[in-house]
């Protein structure tokens, strides 16, 4: 059973001292024109494992994001994307949004290796994604 420590992120077990992590991310994006974008992002993770009576376990986790967007009309925005980690693993993406009226917003999207840290365990992920949204 796990109990949130008062430390942020942070959680304690009868085995475990506590699992901390420490997460940041900044980005920057470029916007020269109404019909393209590009954009990089940067995480960086820390993860803790403080065990009783053993030494620390910790894993430091960098991971930089790319993607571009293209509109070729004002309603249709089509976008492409990547990203890599400090273990070298690569994802891919692309995605469509679809913005009909200034209230209503749907977005597709594919993810190729989207979890690489769990591949050697479970393979290659393929993510779908479908969001639709109404704005008030």
């Amino acid at each position: 059973m796990a109990v949130t420590s008062p430390l942020r992120g942070c959680q304690q077990s009868s085995d475990v001292c506590a699992t901390c992590r420490l997460p940041a991310r900044g980005g920057l994006g470029w916007r020269p024109s109404e019909k393209f974008g590009a954009y990089a992002d940067w995480q960086y993770l820390r993860l803790t494992n403080v065990r009783i009576g053993s030494s620390d376990d910790s894993a430091d986790v960098g991971r930089m994001f790319s993607g571009v967007e293209y509109l070729p009309v004002q309603i249709v925005a089509l976008r492409l994307g990547g990203s890599v980690d400090t273990d070298g693993q690569l994802t891919v993406s692309a995605g469509v949004g679809f913005y009909p009226t200034k209230y209503l917003q749907a977005e597709l999207a594919y993810v190729y290796n989207a979890f690489p840290e769990i591949r050697k365990e479970f393979g290659r992920a393929h993510l779908i994604s479908l969001s639709l949204a109404i704005v008030f």
